[in-house]
């Protein structure tokens, strides 16, 4: 007996935990688990997973909150929070003005140009002179020979070439730089800025840019502003058109739309054509020409050049526009704007100093409204 009693494979058997009746229940879960020690009385509150699937009877749940569904509108009781991704805040500098107020908004659209409209660069002069002394600095030796203009400096590289024959994220950047330099309203101190691509995305040929302020009207008038000579280096540089707008309503819903006839609904200019087809005296046409250009460039008032042009062309017959109308080259591209325009329901008309029996006879095949 003592032998068995002593024996220690029974006494680690006598030793091990066993499941009395009284911690059994009829949950499969509590009575297949180890045995755990029950839950103190004093700590009536505390549940677990362990209390839960041992016993449920004893806990206490905390009582449920009053439920009312979100409205939508951060509160008090249902303040914002971040769930994921990130977090999204008003702001309206490029929104519609407050009532009462104007905006002072300018849309700058930029408009790339193809590479023939683009003049081509002198020649780099070369001299084959072996003196240290470059030709242009010592052209002649004689005082009354003397140049008065310096010779003309070679034309640097459209930078286009280097960025991309398109309107180019450095392109953009380069005007918004360019806009920064002038002064800003009073009290304003923050420029706001967006664009889109008006024709492709990744490589637009013309984008609008909306810009927030406009600069200071006192110091630089819109009109100034177009004829700034940075703008016109700006243009040269990157081979672009710049277009300056105030963002008005007229400006996004247009309803009447004026074109100019002679280089713009057609190549050609009217006056031009008149001339080439006078033979006597035979320098005719040069002469038109040459004052058509002098006024392009400024050099003469439009009144006088105009007048100064139809006088060499009196005694002309009336038939000569009839003559004129096969030989009219309309621009490529403007019989599918003015249908666009016109499903638009955009009113039409070609506004001209030239004639008026052939702005009148373009203006019925184009469909417009008036010449």
């Amino acid at each position: 007996m003592d032998s068995q009693d002593n024996n220690p494979a029974k006494q680690a058997r006598a030793g091990r935990p066993q499941l009395s009746p009284s911690m059994r229940s009829g949950s499969f879960l509590s009575e297949h688990q180890q045995y755990r020690s029950p839950v103190p009385s004093d700590t009536p509150d505390h549940f677990g997973i362990d209390t839960v699937v041992e016993d449920l009877r004893g806990t206490r749940l905390s009582p449920l909150k009053s439920f009312s569904p979100f409205s939508g509108v951060p509160g008090k009781d249902d303040p914002p929070r971040i769930v994921e991704g990130l977090s999204y805040d008003f702001s309206h500098p490029n929104c519609a003005p407050q009532r009462g107020t104007t905006s002072q908004r300018i849309i700058a659209t930029l408009m790339y140009k193809t590479k023939s409209s683009r003049a081509p660069s002198p020649p780099r002069q070369t001299s084959s002179s072996a003196s240290d002394i470059p030709a242009n600095f010592a052209p002649t030796t004689k005082l009354d020979e003397f140049p008065l203009e310096p010779p003309p400096a070679v034309e640097s590289e459209s930078l286009d070439n280097i960025y991309g024959s398109y309107i180019s994220p450095m392109c953009i950047t380069s005007f918004l730089h360019l806009m920064s330099i002038f002064p800003l309203p009073h009290g304003v101190t923050e420029t706001t800025s967006s664009h889109r691509c008006l024709d492709d995305q990744e490589h637009p040929l013309v984008v609008e840019l909306t810009l927030s302020p406009a600069p200071a009207p006192d110091y630089l008038s819109l009109n100034d502003l177009r004829k700034h000579e940075l703008i016109y280096r700006f243009e040269r540089e990157w081979n672009v058109d710049v277009v300056l707008q105030t963002d008005t309503l007229w400006r996004r819903h247009p309803r009447l739309v004026v074109f100019d006839m002679d280089s713009t609904l057609i190549t050609q200019e009217v006056i031009d054509l008149l001339a080439a087809t006078i033979t006597d005296p035979p320098d005719l046409a040069a002469k038109v020409a040459d004052i058509t250009h002098r006024a392009m460039l400024g050099e003469l008032e439009f009144d006088a050049a105009f007048r100064e042009r139809v006088a060499l062309l009196k005694n002309l017959p009336a038939t000569i526009f009839e003559q004129l109308r096969p030989v009219l080259d309309v621009t490529k591209g403007v019989p599918q704007l003015l249908k666009a325009f016109k499903k638009l329901g955009i009113k039409t008309a070609v506004l001209s100093g030239g004639f008026l029996p052939l702005t009148s006879w373009l203006a019925k095949e184009l469909a417009t409204r008036a010449a």
